[in-house]
């Protein structure tokens, strides 16, 4: 994972699948078959499982200096699927 060009360390990532079962109030964390973190290259690593939709996602909170806000908010979701 990049971030302005430069790899995001440290970044928490959760994967999952279209038919992983969890409950309806589940956070993210709890409904993810993996929750990760980036290595120093913004790196992580998981296995697929099973064929299904898949879906990896961030969310990257920036502290900034602004007087309506004091965090930037970005997120990103890549999806795809294994036949």
């Amino acid at each position: 994972m990049l971030f302005d060009g430069k790899p995001l360390k440290g970044q928490l990532v959760y994967v999952s699948y279209a038919g992983k079962e969890s409950a309806s109030d589940a956070s993210l964390p709890e409904s993810s078959q993996y929750t990760l973190k980036t290595d120093e290259n913004g790196r992580a690593v998981f296995e697929i499982t099973q064929k299904d939709k898949w879906y990896i996602q961030l969310i990257h909170m920036k502290k900034i200096v602004d007087e309506d806000a004091d965090y930037e908010s970005n997120w990103s979701t890549i999806n795809f699927e294994i036949k």
